[in-house]
């Protein structure tokens, strides 16, 4: 077993609760859909500060390998090592994932983490707010996936960089394809074949 078999458990959120969220904080982050869904958005995200509209801040670090990206619930920063960045800058599918994902944590997972480290302050009768790190984590397997909060933030990832609005309006002019999808959401074929089989069963 690694530490990535060992997460906290979250809040049980279900695939349309975490869709409904990833709309919202498009709405947050940009002015509309059509900025949105330019390849260097998430780039000017972060290089402008914009995170400060969910509450967070941006930071370059060196990880240990393999981690791309942190969130740092401590400081309220969304943290990426320097080649997600440099990639994220070059709007590769994947550091731009990776993003995603981890504002997907910081949406969905603030408060709930905060009050664990909270509850694990107290308990060690610390004057000092603990990381996420002192909480206690637990196997996966050993309870639902809904309260995975990986498996949370790769269905916010998956909703934030193809919005349900986007679906549908491809959907109304028969274009929902793979391909087409993946085109105008700068994601990966792979990803946007996942994200309408997901869609055309919520239908």
């Amino acid at each position: 077993m690694t530490v990535a078999d060992l997460v906290p458990l979250v809040p049980a959120r279900s695939s349309s609760q975490i869709k409904a969220i990833a709309d919202t904080t498009i709405k947050k982050l940009f002015p509309d859909l059509r900025s949105f869904l330019q390849p260097d958005s998430l780039a000017r995200l972060f290089e402008f500060g914009d995170l400060n509209k969910i509450g967070f801040s941006y930071g370059i670090e060196n990880l240990p390998r393999p981690e791309e990206a942190h969130t740092d619930f401590k400081e309220n920063t969304i943290i990426l090592s320097p080649g997600t960045y440099d990639a994220l800058l070059k709007g590769m599918h994947r550091a731009r994932f990776t993003l995603a994902h981890e504002i997907g944590h910081a949406v969905l997972h603030t408060s709930s983490i905060r009050t664990a480290c909270l509850l694990s302050a107290s308990r060690k009768s610390s004057d000092t707010m603990p990381n996420s790190a002192d909480i206690p984590k637990f196997r996966r397997g050993k309870f639902p996936a809904y309260m995975d909060p990986e498996w949370q933030a790769n269905k916010f990832a998956s909703a934030f960089l193809m919005p349900e609005d986007l679906l549908n309006w491809l959907a109304i002019k028969g274009s929902l394809t793979a391909p087409t999808l993946a085109s105008y959401a700068n994601v990966s074929e792979e990803a946007a074949t996942y994200r309408i089989i997901e869609y055309k069963k919520s239908r």
